[in-house]
């Protein structure tokens, strides 16, 4: 291996059909090719242990130039047009289904410090092999959390497939991955420039590649079980992140896991990689054939006289933590949500709408970085509907703004016997996360004459407009 190490060539890349791309995560200053099989390909290095200070490359002789990078400023690259599980996976905003898997021992892994893949090896000589199948074995669970996390706080549905034929991990584009055959993406792991140092963790490839190759050599640092094996978890997340299509995003004052280093201060995704994921699948309401339409619209249920209502409660953290998943979002001018409920008795409703998000500074790996206003990406509005199978749809209230960031419709009076609908739009192409707060305080019961005015009133105005 070569001690003697050059700059390597700076470009902000993205992934082009047909070509590959290993996405690297630095941590120390590079001073010249370190011989992994990135470095000797002209790719980039990889995830780093230590912070990194420098220049990479993230494509085979062709980056994109920043006003070419599709939504620059959550650096996200190509999404998945096909999986194993999605012939074909539509627009931006859709959200898809991976499956992911390792390989066995002794598959090739051509390249760096070692030619076949020992990462089942090494992590039963850490944690333990654990009765039958690697399914079994202690360390599996926190590559099952890795991927679930994911799942959790976007509109990704990773599945777990025990099967591989056993073809190398040589970055190239096949094989594809096929149910029963070989994983979407694929795990495995060698040797590849050392444990000391500013040395390699992993590397992973993009969109519709998102094979990971572990650095078997850091075992003490993959051994690591604080806080449940943070290091090696936020490694895994963060390599995942790049077979989402997500690339580095340097950040002077804010902690984020697609960030050029490793980091343990956070576990797991933060705000701006959940926008990211957001924008490229949408969130996980989008599942299960989503809630942009009225007949699909998220249930609620019967609300009752006194209820309070919250959706979107996590999208204003500063620090993601684990057992946070509750974030809604609209991932551009394409994306409708719609939430239906009930009520079990007349109630005054007050409905508020509020963007959010944090001011910070990003910019790609070593770019420049101006400060992001997340909170004011896409100004949204909101609306509310009633409907019944005798009167139809009508428009009962529109939210007006009340600061840049909310909107609120005040005081509306519902009655049971109606259904009634939320509709969240955007004004703009880009990601906005949101938070939806309802009130419900109880009216006085009118007499039975008076109820049949108030259903009265609302067919009059059936006809006035319909939902869109």
């Amino acid at each position: 291996m070569p001690t003697s190490r050059r700059p390597l060539p700076s470009a902000q890349g993205a992934l082009s059909v047909g070509i590959f791309a290993v996405i690297v995560l630095y941590a120390a200053v590079v001073s010249g090719a370190c011989g992994c099989y990135s470095c000797m390909s002209g790719l980039a290095c990889a995830f780093r242990s230590e912070p990194y200070v420098g220049d990479a490359t993230d494509s085979l002789g062709s980056s994109l130039d920043e006003e070419e990078v599709p939504y620059g400023e959550f650096r996200i690259t190509n999404r998945w047009s096909s999986t194993s599980y999605n012939p074909s996976t539509s627009s931006r905003g859709t959200p898809i289904t991976l499956s992911w898997g390792i390989v066995a021992d002794g598959t090739p892994i051509p390249g760096d410090g070692g030619d076949s893949s020992s990462l089942i090896s090494m992590l039963n000589g850490q944690y333990g092999a654990g009765p039958g199948g690697i399914e079994n074995a202690p360390w599996f669970r926190l590559f099952e959390d890795a991927f679930n996390r994911w799942s959790e706080v976007a509109g990704i549905t990773y599945v777990y497939e025990p099967n591989d034929g056993g073809a190398a991990i040589d970055g190239t584009t096949t094989p594809a991955g096929q149910r029963g055959v070989y994983a979407d993406a694929r795990i495995g792991g060698h040797s590849i420039d050392g444990s000391t140092g500013g040395n390699t963790l992993a590397y992973n490839y993009y969109p519709n590649h998102a094979d990971m190759v572990i650095d078997t050599d850091n075992f003490s640092f993959y051994g690591n079980r604080a806080n449940d094996s943070r290091a090696m978890r936020n490694t895994l997340m963060h390599e995942a992140g790049h077979g989402l299509g997500l690339n580095h995003v340097d950040s002077n004052n804010s902690g984020q896991l697609m960030e050029p280093f490793i980091q343990s201060e956070f576990d797991g995704p933060q705000i701006d990689d959940i926008r990211a994921a957001h924008r490229n699948y949408g969130d996980a309401l989008e599942k299960n054939g989503g809630n942009d339409t009225q007949p699909r619209a998220t249930p609620i249920g019967v609300i009752n006289a006194g209820d309070r209502w919250s959706l979107g409660i996590h999208g204003g953290a500063q620090v993601v933590s684990r057992d946070m998943t509750d974030f809604i979002s609209i991932d551009g001018l394409n994306d409708r949500d719609f939430y239906s409920f009930s009520v079990s008795s007349p109630v005054d409703a007050q409905i508020v709408i509020t963007q959010l998000g944090r001011t910070y500074n990003e910019g790609p790996q070593d770019g420049d970085q101006s400060p992001l206003v997340t909170s004011q990406l896409n100004p949204l509005d909101l609306s509310l509907y009633s409907s019944s199978a005798t009167q139809g749809i009508a428009l009962l209230a529109d939210a007006d703004p009340r600061t840049l960031t909310r909107k609120s419709i005040v005081s509306v009076n519902l009655v049971p016997g109606l259904d009634y609908s939320l509709f969240v739009r955007g004004t703009v192409d880009d990601i906005q996360l949101y938070r939806l707060d309802m009130l419900f305080t109880a009216l006085a019961v009118p007499e039975p004459a008076t109820l049949a005015m108030l259903l009265i009133g609302f067919a009059a105005v059936a006809p006035r407009r319909s939902a869109a």
